[in-house]
Parts: structure tokens; sequence; C-alpha cells
């Protein structure tokens, strides 16, 4: 019978994942980093659909093209005219149900020693590559399908699907709440195992400590949590207020930003840069934002009749290239800084240890002298 205290579930969530994904951070050659890189701009793809919405205040043609740079969600409207909805739900529910549980077995398997099965550590880091970091958005938005149609009357609901296409939105109501709970406490678990995932892979493993790790784990658990925050907050902007919403998103990307800079958490020049790009052009969004939410309705620049964007729109849009070059142009400046302090280290270290060297030498020669 194993006793389960409080160290041994430090100890059991510890070497899970110092066991999943040992020997798996340091293969940084020149395509794992372009893979990186190119994984961050997916991932940026998702998160700006989730910051540039509706609810605050965009207009129809100005959502659908920001639609259109989360390339996940593209494919998944392609499928989406052959599938419904509710399989997207049931798959990426399945998913992290798997997630979970294998998580639940390695440790099982960590606490009574048995590290022999290889395949549920494989497993499990196959899952939080694809779920905590590329897919986390999309996954996270179709395991609360079932609220979803609360902000958009025109999202399919549940309740269409078990009372017919005339429906009104009730996720709450009965039969409906037999799925409504369940994938809010589902989305609460996968929400909590990727932050841990999160932050446990990326910083308490001392492989991530080592020169050719590629993370730093309060930075990404901050990410996360932001990918949580605008995947939420839009149902406060929809239903309470929106400038509140676009407040909270702002005070966030602007930490992440500086925390960015002044961290640095990979270890290479390229990813540090498209992510600090990210962290600019999403602090930009968000400033956007709250740009739309505060102006009157009819200065906000947007047609809603004819579902076109005013100048205003278009413009504040456009700058969002020029956003993502300030938080590079920014980063470059903070590694350069970061180059100048070592090479100033360096050179107070080299002349710190010549005069070490040449007083040693001196002692030596008069000792010699002095010898019988």
């Amino acid at each position: 019978m194993v006793h389960f205290g409080r160290n041994e579930l430090k100890a059991t969530v510890f070497g899970i994942f110092y066991i999943m994904l040992e020997g798996a951070s340091d293969k940084n050659g020149v395509w794992a980093q372009r893979l990186t890189v190119l994984d961050i701009i997916v991932d940026f793809g998702q998160v700006l659909r989730t910051v540039i919405t509706k609810e605050y205040g965009w207009s129809g043609e100005v959502v659908a093209i920001i639609f259109k740079f989360d390339v996940i969600q593209l494919l998944t409207e392609i499928v989406l005219d052959v599938l419904p909805m509710w399989i997207f739900f049931v798959v990426a529910a399945l998913l992290a149900m798997t997630a979970i549980g294998v998580s639940i077995f390695v440790g099982k398997l960590f606490l009574e020693q048995k590290n022999d099965k290889i395949w549920p550590i494989k497993l499990l880091r196959f899952l939080v590559a694809v779920l905590v970091t590329t897919f986390f958005t999309n996954v996270l938005d179709f395991i609360i399908y079932p609220i979803n149609c609360i902000i958009d009357d025109e999202n399919t609901s549940l309740s269409q699907l078990m009372k017919g296409p005339d429906a009104p939105c009730a996720p709450f109501a009965f039969p409906e709440v037999l799925i409504t709970i369940p994938s809010l406490l589902l989305t609460t678990l996968f929400i909590v195992f990727s932050l841990v995932a999160g932050l446990l892979a990326f910083e308490i493993n001392p492989l991530s400590r080592h020169p050719m790790a590629m993370f730093t784990g309060r930075i990404e658990t901050s990410w996360t949590l932001f990918k949580v925050q605008a995947a939420f907050v839009v149902f406060f902007a929809a239903k309470v207020n929106a400038l509140v919403a676009a407040l909270l998103m702002f005070a966030h990307a602007s930490w992440l930003l500086w925390a960015h800079l002044s961290i640095l958490p990979f270890h290479e020049a390229p990813t540090n840069t498209a992510r600090g790009g990210v962290y600019g052009a999403l602090l930009w969004a968000t400033i956007t934002n709250i740009i739309i939410v505060v102006l009157p309705q009819e200065m906000r620049g947007a047609d809603e009749e004819n579902w076109k964007p005013g100048v205003l729109q278009t413009v504040l849009v456009c700058i969002l290239p020029v956003a993502y070059q300030a938080g590079v142009m920014l980063t470059n400046f903070s590694i350069e800084r970061v180059k100048v302090q070592l090479k100033q280290l360096k050179r107070e270290w080299s002349a710190e240890l010549g005069h070490e060297t040449s007083t040693t030498g001196f002692k030596g020669r008069r000792q010699g002298r002095n010898a019988p």
C-alpha cells in the first residue's frame, strides 16, 4: 500500500516531467529552431484570433481577416463542412482526458518505482507537445463548445443538437447541463494540467537549466495563462464590460513583453526574437481593443450594416506587422545589452585573473631568491 502525502505528490509530479523530458530538450539544430519559430507563429495566429473579436467592437470583415491567421482553425472550418462541431468537442475532450489519465498512470508507475515501461512516458511526451503548446487554444475552444453559444447566438449549441435547430442557447438547462458541467470540470483540469506541465517541465526540471535548454517556466506559464484569459475574458466583454476586459488583456500583454525582454527565456536568438515580435504584436492588439471600445459607436470606423471596416480599423490592423517588428527590435536590443554585459564581465574577470597570476608569479620569484 503506497501512502500518498504532500511530499510524495511533489516527488511524483517532478519525476513525471523529469523522465518525460529527459534527452528531449537538447536537440536544437537549425531545423529544430526553425520548427520552434514556426510553432510560435502558428500559436500567435490562434491567440490573435481570440483577442481581436466582435465583442470589442471590431467589424465582421476585420474579424474574418484575422481569423485567417489561425491556420488550425481555418483547417477546422473546412472540415466543419463535412463534420459537425460536436465531433471536434468529443475528440478534444478525449484527448484532454487521455493526457490527464496518462499523467496519473505515469505518476503511479513512478511512485511504485516501475520505470521500465517506456510507452506511457512517450505517449505523455507527445500529448504535452501537442496539447500544451501548438494546439492548446484550439483544444480549449473545442472543450468549451457547450457554452460558446453564450458569446454568439450564431454558434451551434447543445440545445440545437438535443432539442432541434430552433432551440435557444441554454447550456445550463436540462438535459444540456449533464454535458456542460462535466465539460467545464474537464476544462479546469486541462488548464491546470497545461500550467503544471509548462511550469515543471521548463522550470524545476534540471535539464531546462543546462546551456542547451529552450524554455523558462515563468514566462511559458504566463503565456498559457494569457491564452486562457483570452478565451474566457471574451465572455465578460460580451455580457458585462468590454473595456474592463480589454484593460485586463492589455495589462497581461504588457507584463509578458516586459518579462520576456528582462529574462530572454529562450537560449536561441531566433526563438527569442520571434516570441518578442509576437508579444509586441499582441500588446498592440490589446491597445487597439481599448481604442475601439472607448470610442463612441459612430467613431469606431465600422459600417456594421455593410459589414465593412472603416479607415480607423484598417489602419489599426495594418500597424500589427509594425508592432511585431518593434517587438523583434526590442528583443534584439535586449540581446545586445546582455552581450555587452557579458563582455564587460569577461574583461573584468580576465583582468582580475591576470592580476592574481602576476602577483603569484612575483611572490614565487621572491621565494625562489630567498630559498637556501
